[in-house]
C-alpha cells in the first residue's frame, strides 16, 4: 500500500492512498507527489463526529473535471479522505477526512482518494474550539502532505 502523511501545526495524520485507480485518485496522488498544492493550506472547518475540511486557501482555486467517472464502491467510514466538489462542478484541492461514518455521501460528489489511520489525531482536530460555522478559532495549518512511498517519475508529474 502507498502511504502519505498530512503534516499540520498540531500533529501528523497517517494515511494510505486508495487502491482503485480512478481519475480522482490519480489526480490526488500526483498533487501529493508534487508537494506544492497543499503547502500553506488550512483545515477551514471542523465538525466533531462528522469531518475535518482541509486544503483550504483564501483565494479561489481552479479544479479538475472528468466527463466520465464511474465511482467505485463507496465506503465512507471514519478516516475516509474524499475530495470536495467546487461550486463550478470541478474538483480541486479541498478535501474531507471523516471523523465518523457518513453513509449519505455520494461517490460522484465526494470521490474517495485515501484512508487515514490516525483516528485520535482526526478526533483531536475535529474537536478544537470553533467560531460559527465550524471555523477553528486557532488556525490549523497544513504544512505539507508527503508521499512516503516515493514520488512519481518527473514525466508523470507534468501531466
Amino acid at each position: 500500500q502507498q502511504t502519505f502523511v498530512i503534516e499540520t501545526n498540531m500533529k501528523t495524520i497517517q494515511c494510505t492512498f486508495v487502491a482503485d485507480e480512478t481519475p480522482y485518485s490519480e489526480f490526488f496522488r500526483k498533487q501529493v507527489s508534487k508537494g506544492e498544492i497543499y503547502r500553506d493550506t488550512t483545515f477551514c472547518r471542523v465538525v466533531p463526529g462528522l469531518y475535518i475540511h482541509g486544503g483550504c486557501r483564501e483565494a479561489t482555486q481552479t479544479g479538475i473535471t472528468f466527463a466520465e467517472f464511474k465511482p467505485s464502491k463507496a465506503d465512507y467510514r471514519a478516516g475516509t479522505l474524499s475530495l470536495l466538489k467546487n461550486k463550478d462542478g470541478t474538483f480541486g484541492p479541498q478535501f474531507l477526512i471523516l471523523d465518523d461514518a457518513v453513509p449519505w455521501l455520494k461517490p460522484s460528489e465526494n470521490p474517495i482518494v485515501g484512508f487515514c489511520e490516525s483516528r485520535d489525531v482526526i478526533a483531536e482536530v475535529a474537536r478544537v474550539p470553533t467560531l460559527p460555522k465550524g471555523k477553528p478559532r486557532k488556525t490549523i495549518s497544513i504544512i505539507a502532505i508527503r508521499n512516503l512511498t516515493g514520488s512519481l517519475p518527473t514525466n508523470e508529474l507534468a501531466k
